[in-house]
């Protein structure tokens, strides 16, 4: 970027607190939207009642919990950071944030102790499931907020789960570290009977909203714009992956999670190849979950977004808010190459991406696909991310704090592969639509990677399309149980099963057409008489006869007339040319010609 906010909130009549601020009121700061928030905003409006954008963030509490300082620090932490004060209005000029100036949040206690079995484990009790899944599914009211709202399960006097949604319009996944960093500083001050004691932060969300539209003047994104259309000329790749049910007509947009994490030793192991290769860890892990792609689908052109966190400034990285701008990657795969032939190409594309960044999604789409597909993203349907923080150990006074997977998990893509490095070892979570995969097939997908990754970190050199990523149950399931195609053959022959049905519903009726109707027995009274007829003339075994006739009753007479003689039969059209007629009766040579005296005159005269 060309510069920081620092040159907007350094400017008069501001302070670095935002005391005095432009667009002050006695009751709320407004502020433009940002271009990532605009995004949020024309979903919601498309259907306020969704809720794939709810990011739930899940705690357990074992331990001594001082429910008032529990209270108080998340409200500190609302009064901390103006984004969580904001709600949204359409104006004339466009979208604006309106900030509150205060907003004090309670947090509902729900008691499961009398009901909690011991032991259980607390995602699959029905009740605190049902419960975390009501919260999840909750739409949020983004013009009348508030767009974040907090729940506490008291599992025991000692054991407690503090639940957390907020919309995506106001948070990232930067901000999940930074609202668990600063809710538990605040937790110990208030434990001491103290405010916390932060430093001011420099700018708020609404800053950097109003200094992202200053710096994108006309030149800039017209540059800007240039790159990605180029990057995205031509007809853009709908990657086709294998699902185990097809899409739906409407998506539910509903979604499941699997996690799974690399061994410390893979995981240096991957470290070790990316600086061998000069490449960051994000260039080697998209070129391994692009080449996951190219041998599940087979397409040689992959086109993936990437959510980049956009917070490459120091102002901007203690900020709770929806900074992270998703930018569509394509990338070549062509020509079976390696490992160390792909990561090149990743890297050049990704640099590309990095050096334009600053273009936001929104600006994209309306450039290189104007007409928006409402069942999703119109550019891509997979995203592959790289989380750039640590996962914070969050320390509290007396208590054990661990981190725990909320249930359901909605998505607006196909599939997502998200990673992080925590301590020394990368970890991953596949988010997968389960309106198109089952969470089998997801299992088996991660399996997949991580052998991928095993085999890419051995030899790097070795073509992609040669590394075996199946196991050996699905090798077998693929080489012998989908090919054991052999099925027993009844010894019965057609006319015998006809016969077998003609006993079993004589009376029904076997043949329709127009006006005319046969039973099972009328239609093989008609059809041995015509065998008879042709065995008197010598037909059998061997033998091939020549069917001439139109549509109609007739013709499924002589077929099972035909085989009840034991010979085959050739059908051909009356409406053929002669010509060809006369060719397939010369090549074929039957025996005989069945046919009716209308369609007597189409034959050759030589016949």
């Amino acid at each position: 970027m060309s510069s920081s906010p620092s040159t907007r909130i350094d400017d008069p009549p501001e302070t670095a607190n935002g005391e005095v601020r432009a667009g002050q009121t006695e009751e709320a700061l407004t502020f433009p939207a940002s271009y990532a928030q605009e995004r949020m905003w024309f979903f919601y409006r498309l259907d306020p009642q969704d809720t794939s954008y709810n990011i739930p963030l899940f705690l357990r509490l074992t331990g001594d919990l001082d429910t008032d300082a529990l209270h108080a620090a998340l409200n500190d932490l609302i009064a901390r950071h103006e984004t969580l004060r904001t709600t949204f209005s359409e104006t004339d000029s466009g979208l604006e944030q309106l900030i509150a100036e205060q907003l004090v949040l309670t947090i509902p206690t729900v008691d499961f102790s009398a009901l909690l079995p011991a032991q259980a484990p607390i995602i699959e009790y029905e009740p605190i499931r049902t419960r975390l899944l009501h919260e999840i599914g909750r739409p949020f009211d983004l013009e009348d907020g508030p767009l974040l709202r907090a729940l506490l399960l008291r599992l025991t006097h000692a054991d407690h789960c503090l639940f957390v949604c907020v919309h995506h319009i106001v948070f990232d996944g930067w901000s999940i570290a930074v609202f668990a960093r600063e809710l538990a500083q605040a937790y110990r001050a208030r434990i001491g009977g103290a405010p916390p004691d932060w430093t001011p932060l420099e700018i708020q969300y609404g800053d950097y909203a109003e200094w992202q539209r200053e710096q994108l003047d006309e030149q800039t994104l017209a540059d800007g714009l240039a790159y990605w259309t180029q990057h995205l000329a031509g007809d853009l790749p709908a990657l086709q992956l294998p699902t185990d049910h097809p899409p739906p007509r409407t998506r539910t947009f509903s979604g499941d999670r699997l996690d799974f994490t690399l061994c410390p030793e893979l995981t240096a192991a991957i470290k070790r190849l990316g600086h061998n290769q000069s490449a960051t860890l994000y260039m080697v892990l998209l070129t391994g979950f692009a080449a996951l792609l190219r041998r599940c689908t087979g397409q040689d052109d992959i086109l993936i977004g990437s959510p980049l966190a956009n917070r490459d400034n120091p102002q901007i990285e203690p900020l709770i808010g929806m900074f992270i701008n998703t930018l569509p990657l394509r990338i070549d795969t062509s020509g079976d190459p390696s490992f160390a032939d792909l990561l090149p190409r990743v890297r050049d594309v990704s640099l590309g991406a990095f050096a334009h960044q600053h273009i936001s999604l929104e600006h994209i789409v309306k450039e290189v696909a104007p007409q928006r597909d409402l069942t999703g993203n119109p550019l891509f349907r997979v995203i592959f991310g790289l989380l750039n923080f640590d996962h914070p150990d969050i320390e509290l006074p007396g208590l054990t704090v661990s981190l725990l997977r909320a249930p359901d998990w909605g998505t607006r893509f196909d599939l997502e592969l998200h990673m992080w490095e925590h301590r020394d070892e990368l970890h991953g979570a596949l988010v997968f639509a389960t309106d198109l995969f089952g969470r089998d097939s997801i299992q088996a997908l991660a399996a997949r990677f991580i052998r991928l990754l095993e085999a890419i970190v051995t030899d790097p050199h070795q073509p992609l399309w040669r590394i075996d990523i199946l196991d050996s149950e699905e090798r077998r399931q693929l080489l012998e149980c989908w090919n054991d195609t052999a099925a027993p053959i009844p010894a019965a022959t057609l006319p015998a099963l006809f016969e077998t049905q003609v006993a079993a519903t004589p009376d029904a009726v076997a043949v329709i057409f127009e006006g005319t109707r046969l039973t099972y027995a009328q239609l093989n009274t008609a059809a041995n008489h015509l065998a008879h007829e042709l065995i008197s003339r010598g037909v059998g075994p061997e033998h091939l006869i020549a069917l001439v006739l139109p549509r109609g009753v007739d013709g499924v007479v002589a077929i099972l007339a035909v085989l009840k003689a034991g010979a085959a039969y050739l059908p051909l059209d009356p409406d053929y040319p002669p010509a060809r007629l006369a060719f397939m009766l010369t090549d074929a040579h039957p025996v005989l010609i069945l046919t009716t005296i209308p369609t007597l005159s189409c034959l050759p005269e030589d016949t």
